[in-house]
């Protein structure tokens, strides 16, 4: 029951986000839309969807520095995936670093490490889809200094995580001193302080940084194309650059506390909320 109660929160705001999507969603609409939807389109968007999902866990395994299999990383991806549809607070990011590092024996910290790196690419990436197709929309000025802001952090932050990799000893001792003069840091960071280091340990392998980064990059233009696969029957006249827009946004819109302005797309012939 203790255990419980820790998902109860989660829980609630998931049913209340159901029922409010349940009772402001046009029913009509959704059945049209689905109606012109084409099996060869659903076929497509099945198989990119799981071959999206391998090259995932291909990226992510070198991440894991090849400490579990491909089949590992694909569950471990999918439980991730779930818990985030289900539960607030991306927590399914805590769900799969738990599983995989129970499984692995690497421990959840290192493991959480490792998606800390994967996640900090798709901000990057989805920023920059943004920022490269927001000259092809109108009216939609907001968006771009909140993706290019988000390109300069993560930037930042993943040159800093490769300073951490590169001087690990000299973390240590920081993180000792500062240890010594704290004792929450002393008691819950310092024990796991190796673990979490060691996730990092990746950036210092040039090539298999490098692999994983194109395998995440693969994986991204699966995404972009089942969108664009997707979006076809619904309207004929889409182009490539409008699921590459779609996509980066919605990205950016679950990795960022993006409010539900009203976005005017003339471009798209319609309106459209983030």
């Amino acid at each position: 029951w203790r255990d419980f109660k820790r998902w109860v929160p989660g829980i609630l705001i998931s049913g209340v986000a159901v029922f409010v999507l349940l009772n402001i969603a046009s029913w009509d609409d959704l059945v049209k839309a689905f109606s012109l939807l084409k099996p060869v389109n659903v076929l497509a968007g099945i198989l990119l969807t799981i071959a999206s999902l391998l090259t995932r866990a291909v990226a992510w395994r070198i991440l894991l520095q090849k400490k579990v299999s491909i089949a590992q990383a694909f569950l471990g991806i999918n439980i991730g995936y779930l818990l985030n549809n289900v539960f607030p607070l991306r927590a399914g990011e805590i769900g799969r670093a738990i599983y995989i590092g129970r499984l692995s024996g690497l421990g959840s910290f290192q493991v959480l490490s490792t998606i800390v790196i994967e996640r900090a690419f798709d901000v990057a990436l989805s920023a920059g889809i943004l920022l490269a197709t927001l000259p092809l929309v109108l009216e939609l000025d907001w968006a771009k200094p909140v993706a290019l802001t988000s390109f300069v952090l993560v930037l930042v932050g993943l040159s800093l995580l490769y300073l951490l990799a590169r001087n690990t000893q000299t973390v240590k001792k920081w993180m000792e001193a500062i240890g010594s003069r704290s004792e929450f840091i002393k008691r819950t960071i310092l024990p796991k302080l190796d673990s979490i280091i060691s996730g990092f340990s990746i950036m210092n392998n040039l090539k298999q940084f490098a692999l994983s980064v194109f395998w995440i990059i693969l994986t991204w233009a699966m995404w972009l194309l089942l969108y664009y696969v997707m979006m076809k029957p619904l309207a004929p006249e889409v182009q490539f650059w409008w699921a590459a827009f779609t996509d980066g946004l919605i990205a950016m819109g679950i990795a960022l506390p993006v409010d539900g302005r009203w976005i005017n797309c003339p471009s798209f012939g319609k309106q459209t909320t983030s």
